[in-house]
């Protein structure tokens, strides 16, 4: 599934070759300036026309940086809620993506499992992202219930389990159990790395296996 490349796609025929303006609301890793994205597929016939923003969801968030966390959410404690704030220039910018977003757990070409961002998305934020939107302290953060409409769709869930399956993820994710657990506990749970490392070590294994096969 090419999704960076269908993203920036219908930007630039919808939006951008029309001088439109769009509001899009993605996955930030799919918006990063200079990275393998859907607005780096186009900034190089567009440049300088995207304001990408990162939400802040704690600092080190799953990481052992989460010791930080508090220190660093003093900084913006005296902003109103809600507040956008440019990062260029600011404390902000040179923190690494560690601090914003936990880095992903993936097999690498060594069959080997990683858990590590690249040296250079460590560098700091601002080469990537241009703001900053702060909806107050992390342990104020909510979480949006997954739509009752959407959960009773049969062929909404059936969708949905159908591409977990096709990413290599477990379809009962998305089982209704743990829907309606998710649902009961609206403020935004603080990742537990390891936790999701044991859970998702059976599908793992299953790829450092077919990666030694290759």
């Amino acid at each position: 599934m090419d999704r960076d490349g269908s993203i920036a796609s219908v930007m630039e025929k919808e939006v951008l070759s029309k001088h439109r303006k769009a509001l899009m609301l993605f996955g930030v890793f799919h918006l990063f300036h200079g990275k393998e994205s859907a607005v780096s597929a186009y900034e190089k016939r567009y440049p300088g026309v995207t304001f990408v923003i990162e939400t802040h969801a704690g600092f080190g968030n799953g990481t052992p940086l989460a010791r930080y966390n508090d220190q660093l959410e003093a900084c913006p404690s005296s902003w109103p809620v809600p507040s956008l704030a440019a990062i260029k220039g600011t404390w902000l910018a040179d923190l690494g993506m560690s601090y914003f977003l936990p880095p992903p757990i993936s097999v690498g070409a060594d069959c080997k499992v990683h858990n590590e961002y690249s040296e250079e998305m460590e560098k700091g934020l601002a080469s990537m992202v241009d703001g900053y939107l702060y909806l107050g302290p992390q342990a104020t953060l909510l979480e949006e219930p997954l739509p009752a409409s959407i959960a009773l769709d049969a062929e909404s869930m059936k969708e949905m389990q159908r591409r977990l399956a096709i990413l290599g993820f477990p379809s009962d994710d998305i089982q209704p159990s743990r829907i309606v657990a998710a649902a009961a506990a609206p403020f935004m749970p603080v990742i537990d790395l390891e936790a999701l490392k044991k859970e998702y070590a059976p599908l793992f294994e299953q790829m450092i296996d077919a990666c030694l096969k290759k």
